[in-house]
């Protein structure tokens, strides 16, 4: 009995870290479109094996997210080519080439390491990444487009309603309050 108890406790554990945002199916509508001059990149971790170990993802040095389990998020960036990488006791790069008005798609695992699981960064298609991004949960520094509860989204280009400034659209932290009101209520 202990030991379904322990298993059931370190299950738990390993769950509280996986993404706890709204999933992608019910908000990917919210999403802000894309400026035709920039390119978007959707950073996503499918898999809560190895939970615990959420390393930073970085473009070109600059730290974008993290590797959440079963969460994902995306950067808007101009168009050119950029190096992405993950960091534990190995690192992993990726090179996304991104044009304009372009959307890519990068996957992030953790596999078995020595002493820390090891991260893995990989190009995926679009057809493959649409599949396996709409049961995961946005982790996301970007403000959605959303108003109040039953409101559409905001005009493509605008800022949404709840935004104090326009980095809110393209940066900056969001918390749980700013997405407020993306999920309507089920009548």
């Amino acid at each position: 009995m202990n030991v379904v108890r322990i298993a059931l406790l370190l299950l738990a554990a390993a769950l509280a870290g996986c993404a706890s945002g709204p999933k992608y199916s019910e908000i990917k509508g919210s999403i802000p479109a894309l400026n035709p001059d920039q390119g978007r990149i959707y950073f996503y971790r499918p898999s809560a094996i190895g939970a615990a170990i959420q390393p930073n993802i970085l473009l070109n040095g600059t730290v974008v997210g993290e590797m959440v389990p079963q969460g994902f998020f995306f950067v808007d960036r101009s168009p050119g080519s950029y190096l992405a990488s993950a960091r534990t006791e190995s690192e992993t790069t990726v090179q996304i080439p991104l044009a304009a008005n372009e959307t890519r798609y990068v996957r992030g695992s953790i596999s078995l390491g020595i002493f820390v699981g090891r991260p893995n960064l990989v190009l995926v298609d679009a057809k493959d990444a649409l599949i396996e991004l709409v049961d995961l949960g946005y982790a996301g520094t970007a403000a959605l487009q959303a108003g109040p509860a039953g409101a559409a989204p905001a005009a493509a280009g605008q800022p949404p309603a709840s935004a104090a400034a326009p980095e809110a659209v393209t940066g900056g932290t969001t918390q749980m309050k700013d997405l407020e009101g993306l999920l309507q209520e089920k009548k």
